[in-house]
């Protein structure tokens, strides 16, 4: 990590127009399932595979490092620029589709990519890597096995996600969630079995209705969704007490 940073700062010293550091930055997909599977020293044998791997196909002159866990960069140097940082992301996703035989044990992870390109004079090499960092993430969120390159927005929406983790944090802790019930109903003798609880939130910052399918996925994120998951449980329970029959 402190090689990369020293490379990037010289490589970004030298930046002209028409040669711009570029970064590569990619995230095992599955890592944690194969520590979790097999122990951290098959894991341990994964990474340095990868790293090998990832060294034969990095172009001439490229600077490959392991930022921690299971997080690689590959440095483009500044006449290689964006071009060949679309070609190695495909090899990268090439050569993850062939399963890695690790002490016998067969083992099926894949990558997800972020670039970002030092094209700005206010980019330092602190800044490179947050947004390719992002781009990864971003990699991830729409499905992961992706590359995407950094965008401005990017930071918009990320911007936008912390403030609504905010909320969300502020709306549990205040006990506002509300919950909806969706009736189990028997096909044969339209006899009610039970209701589904669902949880709903209405932003009290902007007073819209959150769907599910964005808060639930932040709640999961953010360390949040067992907090949520009680408190539906709770006010659910507390509603059924006044169905008797059901």
């Amino acid at each position: 990590r402190s090689g990369l940073f020293m490379r990037l700062e010289d490589l970004i010293g030298a930046r002209t127009a028409t040669a711009v550091p570029t970064l590569v930055y990619l995230d095992l997909d599955g890592f944690k399932d194969v520590n979790d599977s097999y122990g951290h020293a098959v894991g341990d044998s994964l990474i340095r595979v990868v790293s090998a791997k990832l060294a034969a196909i990095a172009p001439e002159n490229a600077y490959v490092s392991r930022l921690g866990g299971d997080e690689f960069a590959v440095l483009l140097n500044a006449n290689q620029g964006c071009r060949d940082a679309t070609s190695l992301s495909g090899a990268v996703h090439q050569l993850f589709k062939e399963p890695f035989d690790i002490d016998g044990r067969i083992i099926v992870v894949g990558a997800s990519i972020g670039i970002a390109l030092a094209d700005s004079p206010q980019i330092n090499a602190a800044e490179l890597v947050r947004q390719a960092d992002l781009a990864m993430y971003r990699a991830k969120d729409l499905g992961r096995g992706r590359t995407v390159l950094y965008e401005a927005a990017f930071d918009e929406d990320r911007a936008e996600q912390n403030l609504l983790e905010s909320d969300l944090r502020e709306a549990i802790a205040a006990n506002d969630l509300d919950v909806a019930f969706q009736p189990l109903v028997d096909a044969k003798t339209s006899v009610w079995h039970g209701m589904e609880a669902l949880a709903r939130w209405r932003n009290n910052r902007t007073g819209e209705m959150i769907g599910p399918d964005t808060f639930i996925p932040l709640a999961e994120r953010s360390g949040l969704i067992e907090l949520l998951g009680l408190q539906i449980l709770r006010k659910a329970l507390t509603e059924s007490k006044n169905w008797p029959g059901l």
